[in-house]
């Protein structure tokens, strides 16, 4: 079993609340559990702080995906997707994913006169078994290339939630997207998506 996969299914055990028989022994005392509206009090607070802190967005939507409040999920998951844009701007150029860009092709990044190419082709995620067991769910944010020709070149996950990283992967590599334009001339574009599954 790989470390990968020993950490996903150890996550799943957790998360499940099955007890595997074996005691630890504890150093410290346990923390008080968390309530949710007491960590979204926590987050609010935080955001009203830094209104750009990505993170914490990204931790408020999926609360607000766990209570089904699904309109302050979409306006939660807008604002971090605004402060990504704003970050990617203030950094400069994001290298893509990985490789998959050829020697001395540019891949232009979404924003301005590039605009989110539409998407042609879905592909519904499926959730790993496991993670169903574990009553898990939550978003991914996934970094893709759109090529000339609308596919997926490459992806990458940039915000995980082990359990489902990988149906979300797979799913996103078989979309297809009408190819975005620069002056009219098809071109290779990197963005983010979104994959949430409930």
């Amino acid at each position: 079993m790989t470390l990968m996969r020993a950490s996903q299914v150890l996550s799943a055990i957790v998360l499940a609340g099955v007890t595997t028989g074996t005691v630890l022994a504890q150093t410290q005392a346990p923390a008080p559990p968390q309530t949710p509206a007491s960590r979204e009090a926590q987050l609010l607070q935080r955001t009203a702080q830094f209104p750009d802190d990505i993170v914490a967005l990204l931790d408020l939507t999926r609360i607000y995906v766990d209570q089904r409040r699904f309109d302050d999920a979409s306006k939660a998951l807008q604002r971090a997707q605004a402060a990504i844009q704003r970050e990617s701007l203030v950094t400069g150029f994001m290298p893509p994913p990985s490789s998959q860009v050829r020697a001395g092709e540019a891949v232009y990044r979404v924003s301005g006169q590039i605009r989110e190419p539409r998407r042609t082709k879905f592909v519904e995620p499926i959730k790993p078994q496991i993670a169903q067991v574990a009553q898990v769910s939550g978003y991914v944010i996934i970094e893709a290339i759109v090529g000339v020709d609308g596919r997926i070149r490459d992806a990458k996950v940039i915000k995980s939630q082990p359990l489902l990283d990988q149906a979300a992967l797979d799913a996103v590599l078989q979309w297809e997207y009408e190819p975005a334009l620069l002056n009219g001339v098809a071109v290779p574009v990197i963005f983010s998506v979104t994959v949430i599954m409930k």
